[in-house]
């Protein structure tokens, strides 16, 4: 009992006096099969993501509360393609990327396609199934994360709809690979929804922002080179699919906490690797790294606290911003 005790108190410590949310999605929010073979958000469904309530709408986007957009007419429409940093968890919808988007733009809906766990051949998936039947929309923006030329992030959520697909999984980290097994998945993933506390023990000893840095960087190596191409390739179809369209297509590079906190210059080396894909490719891009250093803002406040890639209200309204102006 006194331990206990000792443990409430020290959430309770936790909660107040530092900024840590809980961590996890409601597994409730995902489906198998939303668009094509891509799984998805389930429609018009409701739960958690970093301890913040979300929505979803028809579309199994990411939507405000009741959802005005369905009843309000608009004259065109965005699409944003993306995984969980532009879903935006531990963020409310009205500070999102997209939240932000859809107040500046009153007469443009804005469709947040965003789901945790995508990559490159989601995004794909999601046009080919989603644009046809969507006219309004005028411009597509992909939110690239530096994770999505892997899938460790979609391993996990396959664990969420219980899918065996005999894939054996091979975590890169000795962290990871604690927690792959079962009875240790399963205590972490009910700790990580509830208790601030375990969050903060967990991020001290393990360092996520460089953890996750480290299982990534090697795909941006040039031994990976000709899976970097294989991973990429889905994007080059999107662009080459929203041109027969007349839709205008852009990339937005986003980048890890870890590289502001590392002053060599190698920890650039995805972005220019990135960049060089899409200009070989004639693929309009914006590299946001530039676009976060000029802000002026800290990476503690542009990223959540101990987090490798998700972005505070602060950092999704500088990448809002970014958009805005290419709107223009």
């Amino acid at each position: 009992a006194f331990l206990a005790l000792i443990l409430l108190a020290g959430e309770l410590v936790c909660r107040v006096a530092t900024p840590l949310n809980v961590s996890g999605f409601s597994k409730e929010l995902f489906m198998k099969n939303a668009y094509g073979s891509s799984k998805g958000l389930a429609k018009h469904a409701e739960g958690l993501a970093f301890g913040v309530r979300v929505f979803t709408d028809e579309h199994g986007f990411r939507v405000p509360r009741g959802n005005p957009d369905a009843t309000t007419r608009h004259r065109d429409a965005i699409l944003l393609l993306g995984d969980s940093v532009g879903f935006g968890p531990g963020v409310e919808e009205a500070d999102t990327i997209a939240g932000r988007l859809r107040s500046a733009l009153h007469e443009t809906r804005v469709y947040n396609s965003s789901v945790p766990s995508y990559n490159t051949f989601d995004y794909k998936s999601v046009v080919e199934h989603f644009v046809p039947s969507h006219l309004d929309i005028r411009s597509v923006y992909l939110l690239f994360c530096l994770n999505d030329v892997e899938s460790m992030s979609s391993q996990f959520i396959d664990d969420h709809l219980n899918r065996a697909d005999g894939a054996e999984r091979t975590p890169a980290s000795v962290a990871n690979r604690v927690r792959a097994i079962p009875w240790v998945e399963r205590l972490h993933g009910w700790l990580r929804t509830r208790s601030v506390l375990y969050l903060l023990i967990k991020n001290k000893l393990t360092n996520p922002p460089y953890r996750y840095w480290a299982e990534i960087a090697p795909y941006y190596s040039e031994d990976a080179h000709e899976h970097f191409l294989a991973v990429l390739q889905p994007v080059a179809d999107i662009a080459e699919t929203l041109a027969a369209r007349r839709v205008n297509f852009s990339v937005i590079i986003l980048p890890y906490a870890y590289q502001f906190s590392d002053r060599d210059a190698a920890v650039w080396r995805p972005q220019e690797k990135l960049s060089a894909f899409f200009f070989d490719r004639r693929i309009d891009y914006v590299d946001a790294h530039d676009h976060l250093t000029a802000s002026g803002l800290a990476p503690s406040q542009v990223f959540l606290p101990d987090d490798p890639d998700h972005l505070t209200s602060h950092g999704h309204q500088i990448i809002a911003d970014l958009m805005l102006a290419q709107e223009q």
